[in-house]
């Protein structure tokens, strides 16, 4: 029985054979998760094995398909070829304008990814089609360079007379690297239910659920994409859905699989061949081959321009807008695909990075395409694939004579389309309306967030103090700050700056919490002391510390030269970065401040007393002009960082200048603001405690045991915890 099974399944399509380890994949993943790492060996050895036959493939097939193709093929290939790339051009940017529309209002923040500080890609037209060797472009996987290097290595060649005495060795190398191709590709079935078995066994399915909406409009816009561009595409084919399916499937399942559409293009060029040379084998042989060359040469060209699935995912720029709360108008979005359809062609994440800039939104929302980047890559693959499909059927039927236009194809597939785009509109619409009524909790998630450090030692006292008026010797009496001192009395005497998220502020049941008031439990805990803890401005809190009332205070306080020259501080234990928090409608004005030149300067509130130093000032200057010159800025004080979001919007402040980590969670409670890092990691500070007296001893006990901490990892957990949330 067995010995039948095995030779029913080797008599099985190759296509069957993929669908066969999709299915198994899955049920894998499902059945079996934790094994799943024991074959996920099979899926790297192919995609790298893939990759390594895939680019010399690529460039013989090209510069060979062009090199051997006839004058009038060549015309064919490029005048065909242009008019159906720049169709399906126009239909996916219909859909980038159609599929935000669905979306309903929203109320939405984010909490603080490292992700935010990161340097934006340059994309460099020049250097990514000219690099300097071509073989570093192949082992980079720069496919555009490669593929202008082969096109025009091909053009070159049909130019040369005895150019048969080139083309006869080259398409022997091509043949050779076409068989070691399908060698690799005997793998595949057993590669997909490698790759989707671990893809799916390790997805956090609780990722896509946060930002469902974006999952919903993009997977179900891609889905009516891709019935109506292949719709209207069998519409003028003699192609039947049987001989179409034939093409697709196996290069389909191989790219939704891998989400990498570079080794799926050598099949998706045996299977056009084959299909399409079946489909007119009546004609003679001459036009077969031009067939095959135009095929060659039609799939790798396709590719390096900007694919449907790329253009299509530009509909992620309205979807940040959205969910910022400034929605796109039709022409925002026309000039984004202006702008960022040729800039796809660097990828889809630098591009929506370089059209979030241009429309002034913040980059902390490119948060939401790191949240979604298995789908998203997955979607845009199976898009393009379908898109080189539709060019490569376009050309040969021009060349074969074969496109005809059949009416009732086409009233069927533009019925079908309406109908269901009408229907999408409405239902989800309705459907994300629904479910997201009410969605918008992470507030509540940060004000109900529990400690980190359990409590050993408890806290004598928990006074709150409002002004400097309120503290007396009578009630907070001056006790010398040394370390024998701090044992003897048996309580560590400690200040905690009144309300600044994350670092200390108050829970929904009114608890102290944050990740400062872990740090001084844990203090406590390792010093084995009671806490006798003060709750104060900071201002309040470094007085009482002069007068030696409180041995230490803490609570988001971050490194300064003038504060440090009259009070110690401690080592640094978590790093921060500069960044400026702005309600919605000043963004505009701070982040495009190098292109508007404002009149007047912008004015930014500082709720830190200390700051800035004048040479603060000139770096933030610089940030905001650059690349041109510094933009003015004006400074204005303010009692405390609450008072800025307690104006509310409009604001009499441009911007607040503040920590992007603490920031991000003063955000999530005011959602209509946001965070801009435009100085990105360049300006990063330490967070310190402020230490009373002058007991050397006391001091380097505080620093030790940062330095102890540090090594014990107990501040990255805090930082997961408290800034992260991710915990």
């Amino acid at each position: 029985m067995m010995s039948v099974l095995l030779q029913r399944l080797k008599s099985t399509s190759f296509g069957a054979k993929c669908l066969l380890g999709l299915m198994l994949g899955i049920l894998a993943s499902w059945l079996v998760p934790h094994y799943t790492d024991y074959w996920s060996v099979v899926g790297t050895i192919f995609i790298r094995a893939s990759q390594l036959v895939t680019m010399p493939f690529i460039m013989l097939e090209l510069a060979c398909s062009l090199g051997g193709l006839s004058s009038n093929s060549l015309r064919t290939l490029l005048r065909t070829g242009g008019l159906v790339f720049l169709l399906l051009v126009i239909v996916a940017s219909i859909a980038v304008i159609i599929v935000p529309t669905w979306l309903p209002p929203l109320t939405s923040s984010n909490f603080f990814s490292p992700s935010l500080l990161a340097e934006p890609p340059q994309m460099n037209l020049i250097e990514k089609f000219l690099p300097f060797n071509i073989f570093t472009a192949m082992a980079e996987d720069n496919f555009p360079a490669v593929v202008l290097f082969s096109a025009f290595a091909g053009l070159v060649l049909q130019g040369i007379k005895e150019r048969d005495v080139l083309l006869v060795p080259m398409n022997s190398a091509r043949e050779l690297f076409r068989k070691l191709n399908k060698v690799v590709l005997k793998m595949t079935p057993i590669a997909v239910f490698s790759l989707v078995s671990t893809t799916l066994s390790a997805a956090n399915t609780d990722e896509l659920i946060r930002l469902h909406a974006l999952p919903v409009i993009g997977l179900t816009g891609a889905m009516l994409l891709a019935i109506t561009v292949i719709g209207l595409t069998m519409s003028f084919s003699t192609l039947t859905w049987k001989e179409l399916w034939s093409i697709i499937k196996a290069p389909l399942i191989l790219t939704a699989s891998t989400s990498n559409l570079i080794i799926s293009l050598p099949t998706l060029v045996a299977s056009l061949q084959d299909v399409l040379t079946e489909k007119f084998k009546d004609r003679n042989t001459d036009i077969i081959s031009t067939t095959h060359e135009q095929i060659g040469a039609a799939v790798p060209v396709g590719f390096a321009l900007p694919t449907l699935g790329q253009v299509y995912m530009l509909m992620m720029v309205p979807f940040m807008g959205w969910y910022a709360d400034r929605s796109f108008t039709i022409m925002q979005k026309l000039h984004m695909l202006a702008t960022g359809i040729p800039g796809s062609i660097g990828g889809i994440r630098s591009v929506v990075r370089q059209e979030l800039a241009a429309a002034s939104l913040p980059e902390n929302l490119l948060n939401i395409f790191f949240l979604n980047t298995e789908w998203i890559y997955r979607t845009e693959k199976t898009l393009s694939l379908i898109g080189l499909i539709v060019l490569v059927i376009c050309i040969v039927g021009v060349t074969t004579g074969t496109l005809r236009l059949n009416k009732r194809r086409l009233f069927s597939t533009l019925a079908t389309s309406l109908s269901l785009g009408a229907f999408m509109t409405l239902g989800i619409f309705a459907l994300l309306t629904n479910t997201l009524a009410g969605s918008y909790k992470k507030n509540e998630v940060l004000m109900s967030r529990k400690p980190l450090v359990e409590v050993r030692n408890s806290i004598t006292s928990h006074v709150k103090v409002a002004s400097i008026d309120e503290v007396s010797e009578a009630k907070f009496p001056r006790q010398t700050a040394r370390l024998d001192s701090i044992r003897m009395r048996g309580a560590i005497r400690i200040g905690i700056k009144t309300l600044d998220v994350p670092w200390s502020f108050r829970s929904q049941t009114g608890r102290l919490i944050g990740y400062d008031v872990d740090v001084a439990q844990t203090i406590a805990n390792f010093s084995e002391l009671r806490v006798q803890l003060v709750e104060a401005p900071l201002d309040v809190l470094e007085q009482m510390l002069t007068n030696e009332q409180l041995d230490l205070v803490l609570g988001g306080i971050e490194e300064n030269a003038y504060r440090a020259a009259r009070i110690h501080t401690s080592n640094g234990y978590q790093t921060i970065h500069r960044a400026l928090v702005v309600w919605h409608d000043m963004v505009q004005k701070v982040q495009s401040a190098e292109l508007r030149k404002p009149d007047s300067p912008i004015r930014i509130a500082v709720a830190d007393r200390y700051l800035p130093s004048s040479d603060l000032k000139d770096a933030i200057e610089t940030h905001l002009g650059s690349p041109g010159p510094p933009v003015p800025v004006s400074f204005v004080r303010i009692p405390d960082v609450q008072s800025f979001f307690a104006q509310g919007e409009p604001s009499a402040y441009d911007a607040l200048l503040w920590n992007a980590e603490g920031g991000s969670a003063w955000s999530v409670l005011y959602p209509k603001t946001d965070v801009l890092s435009v100085f990105g990691g360049e300006l990063p500070n330490q967070m310190v405690m402020l230490l009373a007296g002058d007991d050397v001893a006391w001091h380097r006990y505080i620093d030790e045991w940062i330095a102890i901490q540090t090594s014990e990892k107990l501040f990255d957990r805090l930082y997961r915890h408290w800034i992260l949330v991710s915990e």
